[in-house]
């Protein structure tokens, strides 16, 4: 009986290997209680799914950033949402940060390439989301406005080119990534 229970134990954490999620599984030390930070990062992600299936979307491959891992069989980082909206027949991907929009961007590209290689019929109907902490949101829109060279122009993230100061959509696959403050 004890045999069968640390062999149960054993293919868990083998599993959670790998997916990419042990770290997440087990983590070395918990945030302390006087930093706000990471409570505040999980108060804003689990409003923003809210809010997305309050929109009509449904999460197929799991409500958790683990679950979404191992439901699409990715490894590294990966996008806070993936959802389905069956009225539209879109799909969703999208991230909540504090202000880090580079670390957004590369979540939103990985699990964009794993939602298209798992779900080939998400191609030309996904829409990217990049919802951001309402103070780092204003910093974007705001003239001059910019976060370590990233903006927004009309809803929708990019840059200036240095040389020209041409306006330059990001662009992941060929999808706009859209931005918007976290509820």
């Amino acid at each position: 009986m004890l045999l069968a229970a640390l062999l149960l134990v054993l293919v868990v954490l083998m599993g959670l290997m790998r997916v990419g999620g042990l770290s997440e599984a087990i983590s070395p030390m918990p945030p302390r209680a006087s930093d706000p930070a990471p409570q505040r990062g999980a108060v804003q992600e689990s409003s923003v799914r809210d809010a997305l299936r309050e929109e009509g979307y449904e999460q197929p491959f799991g409500t958790s950033d683990i679950e979404i891992r191992a439901n699409l069989g990715m490894r590294g980082k990966i996008a806070d949402f993936v959802g389905y909206h069956r009225e539209t027949g879109r799909w969703l991907v999208a991230e909540s940060k504090g202000g880090n929009i580079q670390d957004a961007f590369n979540q939103l590209s990985n699990t964009q390439k794993a939602l298209s290689t798992k779900e080939p019929g998400s191609l030309g109907v996904t829409d990217l989301r990049l919802y951001l902490k309402p103070d780092q949101y204003a910093k974007l829109v705001s003239e001059p406005a910019n976060i370590a060279g990233w903006r927004v122009q009309n809803g929708v993230l990019g840059w200036l080119e240095d040389k020209t100061k041409e306006w330059v959509f990001a662009e992941i696959n060929g999808i706009r990534v859209f931005v918007f403050a976290a509820p």
